[in-house]
């Protein structure tokens, strides 16, 4: 039969779109707060000293590993939790996060006392060796405090906190740049200054969080004792939870093993002016981090509850809308860099004469930043639907085993500009090694996305508007298409009258807002049916309703009458509710 409502991705696209904006915002505080930095003490100082800040970035790239490698993994197994609806299990994961965050941001505050020999680590040159151990003598402080605010974001964007994550990232944007311009053009305190601004940006957007979650009226996770179940569940719990975000992990540890390496070999061919050039290639790989990380944290949390529902076809269609996006935007941006290179170098007041060869770098290095973010996304997704060998395949080939190797040889050959085109020969080769994977060891399908092409239990899946027309039409539809179902034949009307009381409360607590509702009917293991309804309303759980709130009494009682159960959850700012007739 022809139906009247079809399947869209209309309701997890909006969430998508609620979480953009705030978390490239939230990330931008993070991965670009380094970048800024240097442009200003680049300007306000001299290029050696930008350059000083940016040999840290491996420093921050290996903190930001251990909080994907804690709470990247962790959100989305919140998610894929909350969307099966093991609500325990999401409060018990939230609270082993946040006392594993606190516990790595300790250990690296004892850094601090051992800045000079890092230095020595960070860079070969002896000026630059200089101003870098002045930087990480608060740095590291910033550090250690930066991981407990990425922990903490990832699970309020899990909450479904964007206006939270998004101001607190406003306020640490505007004290760190602000502040960097007084501390280091106004009072001098020369590149110390710069990272005493990021530390009191990073403070403020600290207390701000904490204070929004506290007066968090919808918050559903909880802290919980990590001792309930014992000390060899916490060990296990935390063994899962960094296996879920261990390919983001390794990822981020080889890129900041990469970026360094890279560092002696552009030192060794090109001395400190070929530093200054690398510096600002990667300051466009930080731009690229903040547009990969914008993408990933708004859908990953989305697929993973998406998964946990098992809604497959949903999980594909939201993985190619964050390729589309994520392409898009760093497509413009290396196009930008190729066709005015200029415009890039002017920024960080680079000396006229290196402008050839730094236009020369940009031009050469930005097209492999494409291949990134495709391979980046594609890491993140492999770890939400536990694909975890793939995930990991990437990195190693992407990060360690081509790029070293191809820049070694390549700079015997052609010099500094044999190291830029290294970066797009190891996307290449990665690619072809996880296309090689897939159509050789995929266990589930032989194409990308790894996952089952459907769900064969799945019976009716549409969305609709909250409305008493669409209600109505839905009901009957539903009911026209389980008679046509030997094993759903005889629940088909219990569930259309279900579905259609259902929704009309869901319309009712909008009170008049539009509300985008995504309806599944499916068959059970004992054969029972299940719907599942997806909603962007208000708070709305039927299994708790009050007399005094004016819901459809009696179609709530009716419903409460058919099911065998019915169980709420709300997840992401999304009202999920499960009814098994």
């Amino acid at each position: 039969m022809e139906l009247n409502f079809k399947k869209n991705n209309d309701l997890v696209n909006k969430k998508f779109n609620e979480l953009f904006l705030p978390t490239i915002l939230a990330t931008a505080s993070i991965y670009l707060g380094n970048v800024i930095n240097g442009i200003i003490v680049g300007n306000l100082i001299d290029p050696v000293a930008m350059a000083s800040i940016y040999a840290c970035i491996p420093l921050n790239q290996a903190a930001c590993a251990l909080s994907i490698l804690i709470s990247a993994g962790a959100a989305a197994m919140i998610a894929v939790a909350a969307g099966a609806r093991e609500n325990d299990k999401a409060d018990y994961i939230f609270s082993i996060v946040l006392t594993l965050g606190l516990i790595c941001a300790f250990f690296i505050a004892l850094l601090a006392p051992f800045s000079q020999e890092i230095s020595k680590i960070l860079s070969p040159e002896a000026e630059i060796q200089k101003y870098i151990q002045i930087y990480l003598s608060i740095f590291i402080y910033r550090t250690a405090l930066m991981v407990f605010i990425i922990v903490l974001r990832n699970l309020l964007r899990v909450e479904g906190m964007a206006k939270t994550i998004s101001r607190s990232a406003a306020v640490q944007q505007f004290l760190s740049i602000s502040l960097t311009i007084i501390f280091v053009g106004y009072i001098p305190f020369g590149i110390y200054g710069a990272g005493v601004a990021l530390i009191v940006g990073d403070t403020a957007c600290f207390i701000y969080m904490l204070l929004g979650y506290g007066f968090f009226k919808e918050r559903k996770l909880h802290f919980v004792s990590i001792f309930k179940y014992g000390l060899k569940k916490i060990f296990e719990q935390t063994i899962s939870i960094f296996k879920t975000g261990f390919p983001g992990f390794i990822a981020l540890i080889l890129g900041a093993i990469k970026v360094w390496v890279i560092y002696q070999i552009i030192g060794e061919v090109g001395g400190a002016s070929a530093m200054v050039m690398y510096s600002i290639c990667i300051a466009c790989l930080s731009v690229l981090s903040v547009l990969n990380y914008a993408c990933c944290d708004s859908s990953m949390p989305i697929i993973g509850m998406l998964y946990g529902e098992k809604d497959f076809s949903s999980v594909k269609k939201m993985l190619i809308r964050t390729l589309k996006v994520a392409m898009t935007l760093i497509t413009c941006f290396v196009i930008f860099a190729c066709v005015s290179p200029k415009t890039i170098l002017h920024i960080y007041n680079l000396p006229p004469s290196l402008f050839e060869d730094g236009a020369t770098a940009l031009r050469l290095f930005t097209p492999s930043l494409i291949g990134t973010m495709f391979l980046g996304v594609m890491i993140y997704y492999y770890s939400v639907i536990k694909q975890r060998t793939a995930g990991t395949i990437i990195p190693l080939a992407d990060g360690f085993l081509i790029i070293l190797p191809a820049a070694v040889i390549l700079s015997k050959i052609y010099g500094v500009n044999g190291v830029w085109i290294s970066f797009s020969i190891a996307e290449i080769g990665a690619f072809m090694i996880l296309i090689f994977y897939v159509k050789k060891f995929g266990e589930k399908s032989k194409d990308i996305f790894l996952i089952e092409s459907g769900n064969p239990e799945i019976l009716y899946d549409v969305s609709i508007k909250a409305n008493l027309e669409n209600a109505v039409k839905v009901s009957a539809e539903s009911i026209s298409v389980l008679e046509n179902n030997s094993e759903a034949r005889k629940s088909a009307v219990k569930v259309g009258v279900a579905l259609e009381e259902i929704i009309l409360n869901i319309e009712k607590v909008a009170a008049g807002k539009s509300v985008n509702v995504d309806v599944i009917i499916s068959l059970t293991a004992e054969k029972n049916l299940l719907i599942t309804l997806r909603d962007n309303g208000k708070i709305f759980n039927p299994v708790t309703y009050k007399a005094e709130e004016n819901f459809s009494m009696d179609g709530i009682a009716v419903l409460n009458s058919l099911a065998k159960d019915i169980q709420y959850n709300r997840i992401l700012g999304l009202n999920q509710t499960t009814i098994e007739i």
